[in-house]
């Protein structure tokens, strides 16, 4: 069983377990035709505080802690050498966002309805730029194809280059949408204490989708270039993770006079779609001559450069609860907790692969020596996203 199936397979286990509990606890109640609400709809408004798992990085822009020697300047591994960018996971700080519920009942009963919700988190990005005349060192840290050592492209280094790098990083944000045919299971009411309780399965549809893309710009200048030419290298990666799948659920609510408890647990099964980009280009402007633009920058070059498309069996696991406190007959105020697990999405720092062949840098020395990387990785993961919500309810 491959990867993604496996966590299918267990994803769907966790969900039938937390199904069968929801169902025996309904169970023990005996069923009547009431519902929790006298009306016949419902619309929520939440304000959500989110974190999504964080994306991993390889260490992109190095230093050196004081001026070494050409050949060890910002390479990986010396101990004057630390990061300035990269080398761990980022955008894993706090999003906001916002959430809309809505449902109807078909029947005065409540025995059967339709739902839909909406999501959306905010972009998230993080900006780094270093300039330097040479001093500070400023590099480019690679592993060497022809060699197999580590090395790093100078971008600042004394009296013999200056220049300007920036790593722009950006997420969208993850948003998605989902319909659902909701059926009362089991429902009661207790006037004598003012208790309700009730079991609702789902099935239905959901789509999500998580984009986002790393961009590294770098110029330079060098006394050894013609008088006001500058070298400009630039390399992106972009990812788009797009599922769509049938979704089922259990819903259980209790109520206690004012208050309202809901929780469940919903699993998705469906298909990722990924789309990985990967370009680059290098520029040389030299005075009174138009730009010279070649394909293909630092990180990505015509080893792995292109469109990548891969479609698997996926799934999405949705855990969640939410506490209502009615404020009237009509009105609620509410706060909840949301759990999103979902695995094989394609993130744009996992497709860097910071292993170059020199060689294939532009233009290419041909025949090619040595090995033809980088490559296209290709690489998928987990995600998740989590967080707190606030809101108003209201049924009508």
């Amino acid at each position: 069983m491959t990867g993604p199936l496996r966590r299918a397979a267990y994803l769907a286990f966790v969900c039938a377990l937390i199904c069968f509990a929801c169902n025996k606890t309904a169970s023990a109640i005996q069923p009547t035709a009431h519902g929790l609400s006298p009306h016949g709809g419902w619309l929520s408004v939440d304000y959500l505080m989110w974190w999504t798992r964080g994306a991993a990085l390889p260490p992109l822009v190095s230093t050196s802690s004081e001026i070494v020697p050409r050949p060890v300047a910002g390479v990986m591994g010396q101990p004057t050498t630390r990061v300035l960018f990269g080398d761990e996971r980022i955008g894993g700080t706090l999003r906001s966002g916002i959430r809309v519920d809505a449902g109807v009942w078909f029947d005065p009963a409540q025995s059967c309805g339709l739902e839909f919700d909406f999501l959306r988190l905010e972009t998230n990005s993080e900006f780094f730029r270093g300039t330097s005349d040479g001093d500070p060192i400023l590099a480019r840290p690679f592993v060497d194809a022809t060699t197999g050592q580590q090395a790093a492209e100078l971008v600042a280094y004394p009296g013999f280059v200056r220049g300007d790098i920036q790593v722009a990083t950006r997420s969208p944000g993850l948003w998605g949408w989902g319909l659902a045919y909701r059926k009362c299971l089991r429902c009661c009411r207790q006037p004598s204490v003012d208790y309700s309780t009730r079991t609702d399965w789902l099935l239905g549809y959901r789509h999500l989708r998580v984009d986002d893309g790393v961009r590294i710009y770098e110029e330079l200048s060098s006394p050894l270039f013609l008088a006001g030419t500058t070298l400009a290298i630039e390399d992106r990666f972009s990812t788009q993770n797009s599922f769509h799948g049938f979704e089922f659920g259990l819903v259980r609510t209790e109520r206690y006079r004012r208050l309202e408890l809901e929780y469940g647990a919903r699993i998705a099964l469906g298909w990722n779609r990924a789309s990985v980009r990967i370009d680059g280009d290098t520029t040389i402007n030299s005075p009174g001559l138009p730009p010279q633009v070649t394909d293909g920058g630092f990180l990505a070059l015509g080893s792995n450069s292109g469109r990548y498309v891969d479609t698997n069996f996926g799934a999405v696991l949705q855990i969640g609860t939410n506490l209502v406190y009615h404020v009237t007959d009509r009105l609620g105020l509410r706060m909840g907790y949301t759990f999103i697990y979902w695995p094989g999405l394609y993130r744009a720092g996992d497709q860097i692969d910071t292993t170059v062949n020199p060689n294939l840098l532009p233009p290419p020395i041909l025949p090619l020596v040595g090995l033809r990387r980088p490559e296209a990785r290709l690489t998928d993961g987990d995600f998740w996203a989590q967080g707190l919500n606030l809101g108003l309810e209201i049924r009508f």
